[in-house]
């Protein structure tokens, strides 16, 4: 007896898993998404803290918890520094927190909601301690990216 040309092979075993269709993405439209988010510990005046934002042409906007400082003796420095068109490490704007309370980067960015760019850091150290940094101030911050 011929065996049939027409036969195909059969797989035993458990069924193959149906792809899942991924979605159709149109590059005309943004994504935001969180980028950064976390928490920092400053042990000491000489201590900095590094964010930085670097992905292709973004717009960024964030929050900064500074609620556990001490009002009237934990003091918070802040830099925001830029990078672009073969400038490095260009200083933006500092400023300086001396109580508890949540900002934005536009409290810390001149009163601009987002910034836009390639490269962004924000640096944060805490200057002064009312107790010394005996016991440490945790900090938390998100930082969300709107792009391309």
């Amino acid at each position: 007896m011929a065996k049939s040309a027409n036969r195909a092979a059969v797989v035993r075993g458990k069924p193959q898993p149906t792809p899942t269709p991924q979605p159709l993405r149109d590059k005309r439209l943004k994504k935001i998404f969180v980028y950064k988010e976390g928490t920092f510990v400053l042990h000491n005046a000489a201590e900095v803290y590094k964010i930085t934002i670097a992905t292709p042409a973004f717009d960024v906007a964030g929050w900064i918890d500074l609620s556990k400082m001490a009002p009237g003796g934990d003091t918070l420095f802040t830099e925001v520094r830029v990078s672009f068109a073969n400038r490095t490490d260009v200083l933006y704007q500092r400023t300086i927190f001396e109580g508890p309370r949540l900002i934005t980067l536009g409290d810390i960015a001149n009163g601009r909601d987002y910034m836009s760019g390639t490269h962004v850091e924000v640096w944060f150290q805490q200057t002064a301690s009312h107790d010394n940094f005996a016991k440490p101030v945790e900090y938390a911050y998100q930082f969300v990216v709107e792009s391309q």
